[in-house]
């Protein structure tokens, strides 16, 4: 009978060559997207890989990080900031040794974050778990090995017509390649954030931004659209074997009629076409149904990827009270 034989924690260089060779990993399975967290929260998050030696001598590598509240209570995330997770591996990984995992990682950790790896090859109900809250979600991303011609013939009129409009209006698209670019789009994302306001995704400093610049890394790239020579709008993407994300991406509040984003995701696209790479990724929408339409008219797939939420009985008891109380 097939049993996890060993848990144990891998180094550094086991992790990256784990991450490096998985087909269906993304970057957020990875030790830098770990580390990135453990420096932007001063420690408070921090990578806690486990390797998983099951009795048929295949591995697998749970790429947890941890976080450390108040009362000593720990909280797992299958991959830091509640990004795509599940296990990654070399070895053929079925349905048998997936369930082993399922089973260990909810006897290990009281409290829970996790989100379901869409390009995982196994389809497995994690009603295994001991869930306090599931929370429906998706992702979009378009299949890069159909080409982009069809990539472009796909989309819908409109984002063909922004796209060949912006080529017309010369607009035009690199890489970052210095702090100056990364501080550049930084400003962008701060008119973005001023355009939001209370409803932005997100609100990072610049300090986040600067510690991924800071890394060097070959599996990150700032993509930037520039008007006149000037950045109006940017993406930051993460590259892994198979698949590119956007994580991050913005534009200046006066350029939105020229549509520098439509162009932007297209011609990213067109770079990574005829490449290794399977996937590219517009990540989650945050239940935003516009911002879904937008992704969707890219032609992109629609994939599931609900987080998974498990909280031990003092925390749940403790939530209980404080919506008791706030009543």
């Amino acid at each position: 009978m097939l049993k996890i034989k060993d848990i144990t924690s891998p180094d550094n260089k086991e992790w990256d060559s784990i991450w490096s060779g998985c087909t269906y990993a993304t970057y957020f399975h990875s030790r830098e997207w770990a580390e990135i967290w453990r420096a932007y929260t001063d420690n408070s998050i921090k990578p806690a890989p486990e390797l998983a030696i099951f009795s048929d001598n295949k591995k697998a590598l749970i790429p947890f990080s941890v976080q450390l509240r108040k009362g000593l209570s720990k909280t797992y995330f299958l991959t830091a900031d509640g990004q795509f997770g599940n296990w990654i591996s070399l070895d053929g990984i079925d349905r048998e040794h997936a369930l082993l995992l399922i089973r260990y990682i909810d006897k290990r950790c009281k409290n829970l974050v996790w989100r379901w790896n869409p390009y995982d090859p196994l389809s497995i109900d994690l009603g295994l778990l001991d869930l306090y809250e599931l929370e429906d979600d998706d992702n979009h991303a378009v299949d890069l090995t159909l080409g982009f011609n069809n990539i472009l013939s796909g989309c819908y009129h409109g984002h063909r017509c922004s796209y060949k409009k912006g080529l017309k209006e010369g607009l035009s698209i690199r890489l970052a390649d210095s702090l100056d670019d990364w501080i550049a789009y930084y400003h962008v994302y701060e008119d973005t954030l001023k355009r939001w306001g209370d409803t932005a995704l997100s609100n990072y400093d610049w300090r986040l931004f600067e510690i991924i610049y800071r890394l060097n890394s070959p599996y990150i790239k700032l993509w930037v659209v520039l008007h006149n020579q000037r950045i109006i709008a940017g993406a930051l993407c993460f590259y892994a074997r198979e698949h590119v994300v956007c994580w991050h991406a913005s534009v200046l509040e006066e350029y939105l009629p020229k549509r520098p984003m439509n162009f932007m995701f297209l011609e990213i696209m067109k770079n990574l076409c005829g490449c290794e790479y399977r996937w590219f990724d517009f990540n989650t929408s945050a239940h935003l149904e516009g911002l879904k339409t937008f992704k969707n008219r890219f032609g992109a797939r629609q994939l599931r990827c609900n987080v998974y939420y498990k909280k031990s009985r003092p925390i749940r008891y403790y939530i209980k009270a404080k919506n008791l109380l706030g009543r």
